[in-house]
């Protein structure tokens, strides 16, 4: 084997011996290159020369072709023997000298080597047959850069340390899996190195797409890490048009970096921001339309109605426990309870400690608390989607909220005095909301393109403000609401989204396209931002806290540019979001 190994070497470095080839050269000779030859055959020539007339001059000649071809050849040999000397280094400086020098003390009965070599399962191989099997498993170079690449983007995605390559565990496993007893994980700068080519790769990917687009929003968020540094997110959603057909993009940025990068800050006509002071402070101090967090006027809303109904007195600490944390928490406690109402009760008999028993009145009021907060999870959810259009949606669903937070004379004084809390502090806060700009957003909608979630007395007003946007357009061009419309408006809701629809008729619409670009790339929640602040908090944990600010950005970033590019982050509206529609609609055209 040893001796195959060095005839491979040779054969590639010098070539090799060809039966009747004596005339006109050994073509698999690597040394018998065409200057030698030349050489060689001018030596031959003079030679003849020399005997044919057997002058000095010829002598002298043929003397200076001889050194000639002499020193010709000895070059190309000694260019030759070079190769050979370094393909036999780098093959005795890698793998395959400890493997050879294995087999050799195998050979010669010694059973403790030098170098050791494992199989799969971590055994010893004392066997040169169990030796070469495990050799021919070696992965190669381009499977084992595959793998590292992988292992970089494993850890960017799903926020693992990077001495998670230090575990014998994980190594294990992969030697395991891959059949490769002899590979060894990649070092952390390896890691790194890939983890930063990769943030460079993907971040030039989205200044590429933010530098071709006419619009991007951004939604911005503060947030304080376990080391109390300060960071201050930011998402980007623009609607990139690709062969015509229309797709909602959201990612996250590195603010400061990528915005000078790509330049033009009046692409940005809103930003998203949720309730707090600061945040609202420096949405004010920015050249852009501010648009503030339905999900939190909701959040607000909500909690309060629970508070001045007065429902969950009797248990002082979940009150307090709803007061201080979101909503949505205590609708999932009081769902779970619900479900499980006859095992709580049974297990509650049995103990023998007198506990306290919910009557007959506490349970009836949980169902109906339940069944008035669930279509209030379900409207916040669609609000807080990032991968749809969810600006369009906010007028709609808040009209089927106001029809569901209608009070009827045969419900119980708790439920009448929620849901008047409800409607008049939702009413109040709703203020605050960017109404012109979501009017527009509906508008532009093709679901919502003949305004029924609107009271008549506004729709005319939100046509008219649209005119004025498209300036040059004349008023035949832009789509009347008609009848005809409203009788196909449900067909629309069951086939199409705002994306698909405007993907087919732009070319006919070519400025009010423009606008929807423009309108529906505005999310309708801070949520987006928020998220990215949940995975910096997986991120920086712990045992984690002292990654430098540019890290925490790379890591953040980059797993959630991965994730989009996967598709891991994909989000669906919901089947029930076509009742919104339905219900908010009927509900004006009652009035």
């Amino acid at each position: 084997m040893f001796r195959a190994a060095i005839v491979e070497a040779a054969a590639r470095s010098c070539g090799s011996k060809v039966a009747g080839a004596s005339r006109g050269g050994n073509p698999r000779t690597r040394w018998w290159t065409p200057e030698v030859k030349g050489a060689v055959k001018l030596k031959k020539e003079t030679y003849r020369s020399w005997l044919a007339c057997g002058t000095p001059e010829a002598a002298d000649s043929y003397r200076q072709a001889k050194r000639s071809a002499a020193r010709v050849v000895t070059e190309a040999k000694t260019r030759v023997w070079e190769e050979f000397g370094e393909a036999m280094e780098q093959d005795f400086q890698s793998a395959p000298k400890k493997f050879w020098q294995t087999v050799r003390r195998l050979r010669r009965g010694k059973r403790n080597p030098v170098h050791t070599v494992f199989g799969v399962g971590g055994e010893l191989l004392t066997s040169t047959e169990s030796i070469m099997t495990g050799f021919r498993a070696k992965m190669s170079k381009s499977t084992t850069d595959k793998l590292t690449n992988s292992l970089a983007k494993w850890i960017a995605v799903d926020c693992r340390p990077l001495s998670v390559v230090d575990d014998q565990g994980l190594e294990a496993v992969l030697q395991i899996a891959s059949s490769d007893p002899t590979y060894e994980l990649p070092c952390r700068k390896t890691i790194s190195n890939k983890i930063h080519q990769l943030y460079d790769t993907e971040k030039q990917a989205k200044v590429d797409l933010l530098k071709k687009t006419e619009c991007v929003a951004v939604t911005g968020d503060h947030w304080t890490s376990i080391s109390n540094t300060n960071y201050v997110g930011v998402t980007a959603h623009l609607i990139d048009v690709t062969d015509r057909e229309w797709h909602l993009k959201s990612f996250a940025l590195t603010f400061l970096s990528v915005a000078e990068a790509w330049g033009d800050q009046q692409k940005v006509p809103t930003i998203g921001t949720d309730s707090a002071q600061t945040m609202i402070t420096a949405a004010t101090q920015l050249p852009f339309v501010h648009m503030p967090c339905v999900a939190h006027v909701l959040q607000k809303t909500i909690l309060f109605a629970l508070v001045t109904a007065g429902l969950m007195i009797r248990w002082q600490n979940v009150r307090n426990y709803t007061r201080n944390k979101h909503w949505n928490s205590t609708l999932y406690m009081i769902s779970r309870l619900l479900k499980n109402q006859e095992a709580v009760k049974a297990t509650l008999c049995k103990q023998k400690r007198k506990l306290t028993m919910l009557t007959t009145t506490e349970w009836d009021k949980l169902q109906r608390l339940a069944t008035i907060l669930e279509p209030c999870r379900y409207v916040t959810e669609v609000l807080g989607g990032e991968t749809y259009v969810s600006c369009s949606v906010v007028l709609p669903a808040l009209r089927h909220l106001d029809r569901i937070i209608e009070v009827s004379e045969e419900e119980p004084a708790y439920m009448v005095r929620f849901k008047t809390s409800f409607s008049k502090d939702l009413s109040q806060r709703q203020a605050t909301l960017n109404h012109e700009w979501l009017k527009l957003a509906t508008v532009l909608d093709a679901r919502f393109k003949d305004l029924k979630c609107l009271p008549k007395g506004e729709r005319e007003g939100v046509w008219t403000s649209l005119e004025a946007l498209l300036q040059t357009e004349s008023k035949s061009a832009i789509p009347e609401p008609t009848e005809e419309l409203a009788k196909k408006k449900r067909l629309l809701l069951e086939t199409d989204c705002p994306l698909q629809w405007w993907s087919t008729h732009a070319g006919a619409h070519p400025q009010l396209s423009v606008l929807a670009r423009k309108y529906l790339a505005s999310p309708a929640t801070s949520v987006p931002c928020e998220r990215l602040f949940s995975l910096a908090g997986n991120i920086v944990e712990k045992k984690r806290a002292a990654l430098s600010s540019e890290n925490v950005n790379i890591l953040v970033c980059l797993s959630k540019w991965l994730k989009e590019s996967w598709g891991m982050d994909q989000e669906k509206p919901g089947s029930l979001l076509l009742e919104i529609l339905i219900l908010s609609s009927w509900h004006y055209n009652r009035r």
